[in-house]
């Protein structure tokens, strides 16, 4: 079973492009809109691991992200992406999040991050047939 990430951006174009790349990379995704939508997604479902954008309408990127670590004691790895540079990257660091993105994002950047952080083994599991 692929591993499980939940992309969070409200930019629909660029929600559409990293769901088409890590699909691509064999990952399963599912996308929210905002942090709010993110909260729900997250206490309904298990994730392996979570890109944040910070910058959003209804709940940003930062309540969402304090909400799945303190109040529901979530610690599903976080990466967020962001286009404030290094404005929020302390309370960022408190929040437990894994990598910060700059966007524009380089997608190498993103696989690479993605992989340091699961690990690189779809290719390991997909190919390991199972017990008979």
């Amino acid at each position: 079973m692929p591993r499980r990430i939940l992309i969070v951006e409200d930019e629909e174009a660029l929600a559409k492009s990293f769901d088409e790349f890590i699909t691509f990379m064999g990952y399963d995704v599912t996308v929210a809109a905002n942090g709010y939508d993110a909260l729900e997604k997250v206490i309904g479902g298990e994730f392996d691991l979570i890109t944040m954008d910070i910058k959003m309408p209804r709940m940003g990127g930062l309540e969402a992200t304090e909400l799945i670590r303190f109040r529901y004691d979530i610690s599903t790895p976080i990466i967020v992406i962001s286009g404030y540079d290094d404005k929020y990257e302390k309370e960022l660091r408190t929040l437990r999040v894994k990598h910060i993105l700059h966007k524009p994002v380089d997608l190498t950047e993103l696989k690479e991050t993605i992989e340091k952080i699961l690990g690189n083994d779809r290719e390991e599991q997909e190919d390991v047939e199972p017990d008979s």
